[in-house]
């Protein structure tokens, strides 16, 4: 628990961005996206997500937004 917190207190005080880390992180999530097809459990719980919140979700925003800002 201890070290959970001191992790908590260090991203509040002391925030550091690296940039190769959000450009790697930044290709997981499309890849991950491009593969929701390619598994059955996948696509239907994404079919089912879309169903329950919309065609325009987060998800599918914030998509969008690293494809036009890469």
């Amino acid at each position: 628990m201890q070290s959970v917190l001191e992790l908590v207190h260090m991203f509040l005080n002391e925030p550091t961005w690296d940039e190769a880390a959000m450009e790697r992180a930044k290709q997981i999530w499309v890849s991950h996206h491009r593969s929701l097809t390619k598994s059955l459990e996948r696509s239907t719980a994404d079919h089912v997500m879309e169903a329950m919140l919309g065609p325009e979700r987060c998800a599918i925003i914030i998509i969008i937004q690293m494809r036009s800002s890469s």
